[in-house]
């Protein structure tokens, strides 16, 4: 009996228990408190801070605690961030007093910005984000979109028109085309080791100032920088081949090549030299009768048959439309030929030229080709 009596204890204590526990579950959660929007988030980030001591303090927790502080939201572009080696456990060390807190916010931003990667940030609405500069300058030139794509598509076009002024000083070369690239929009790839071979990394210092160019002008400018005192085979070069940009040496591009066909129909164009009639001094400006009357015994008045006159002469001397065409053809192909240099073609080179009809057929290394570009100002 007491054993029943114990078992419908423990069964009515279990039972209790689970409508506790379903009791629990059925209450509604509560909501996070809606957030309201700072107001004058410009008159928050002027305003004063006494004081502030860091020592080593990882950055995402530096950053929690200046958005207590100022009472705006801060969100920080760690994926951008992540690209220049700052993360959230980045150290922090700063020592300060009486400073305004967007003054407090440069200073902790500089404090740990990378050599060549400056940390920036911008204020949108009530919220402070922080980057890196470059990803904030796209995103102030509204860049930032566009690039989100650009990083997966192949960009089909030349590379886009550059910033107002693009200004690097002893910048490593390294980060001056990944700047450039991020600008443009397009994928690149850097052969560094071809590069290195030649004596160029990632670090070689590049100085470049300039305003109102496109970027293809800009990249030729910073490469002409490594390629003084090179021949064209060590000299470095910049191409598009299927959508991404391809930065290597010449020797390099010089080892395969690739066929393309282009319609000259128009340089080729022969036109027929016409002979016309020919004006005749001699039965012009005379008064005497009895020139007079041996000039009109001519018949041939002011103009003469100039296809009559002088043709034998003429003939031997003229060439025939056809042979004018095709001394025309062998002009053009052995210009193209020497614009680039003999040593480019066979059979010392890899390249080959042929006329078939009005069409250009061009076998040439990626080198010769860019060669062949630079060349016509392209």
């Amino acid at each position: 009996m007491q054993h029943a009596r114990l078992a419908a204890v423990v069964l009515l204590t279990a039972a209790l228990a689970a409508v506790g526990l379903a009791g629990e579950k059925a209450e509604p959660a509560a909501k996070p408190a809606a957030r309201k929007p700072a107001k004058n988030p410009s008159k928050l980030l002027a305003k004063k801070v006494p004081s502030m001591t860091l020592a080593k303090a990882p950055l995402g927790d530096v950053l929690d605690r200046y958005a207590k502080l100022s009472g705006l939201r801060i969100q920080a572009d760690w994926a951008a961030l992540k690209r220049v080696y700052v993360t959230k456990d980045t150290p922090v060390t700063v020592k300060a007093s009486d400073l305004t807190f967007e003054k407090l916010l440069d200073l902790t931003l500089n404090t740990i910005s990378p050599r060549n990667h400056p940390l920036s940030w911008y204020l949108a609405g009530d919220v402070v984000h922080v980057s890196t500069q470059m990803r904030i300058i796209l995103r102030n030139r509204g860049g930032a979109a566009r690039l989100a794509g650009a990083r997966t598509a192949a960009a089909k076009r030349r590379p886009a028109a550059a910033p107002r002024e693009i200004s690097f000083s002893e910048t490593p070369l390294n980060s001056v085309l990944e700047f450039l690239a991020d600008v443009a929009g397009v994928n690149m790839h850097v052969n560094w080791r071809a590069l290195e071979a030649t004596g160029i990394s990632k670090e070689t210092p590049v100085t470049v100032k300039a305003r109102g160019i496109s970027i293809a002008r800009a990249m030729d400018l910073v490469l002409s920088q490594l390629n003084v005192g090179r021949d064209r085979f060590s000299s470095v070069y910049w191409i598009i081949d299927e959508g991404v940009v391809e930065i290597s040496t010449g020797e390099t591009l010089n080892r395969t090549t690739k066929v393309r066909i282009f319609n000259v129909a128009d340089l080729l164009l022969v036109v027929p030299n016409f002979k016309g009639p020919e004006l005749s001094l001699t039965s012009m400006g005379n008064n005497d009768n009895t020139n007079s009357s041996s000039s009109s015994d001519t018949g041939s008045g002011l103009f003469t048959d100039s296809n009559t006159t002088n043709t034998n002469a003429k003939d031997g001397e003229e060439m025939s439309t056809a042979e004018q065409r095709k001394k025309l053809r062998e002009d053009l192909v052995e210009i193209i030929k020497m614009t680039i240099g003999e040593d480019m073609w066979a059979p010392t080179g890899k390249g080959a030229i042929r006329l078939m009809g009005n069409n250009l057929v061009i076998s040439q290394t990626p080198l010769g080709f860019k060669l062949l570009e630079k060349a016509m100002g392209r």
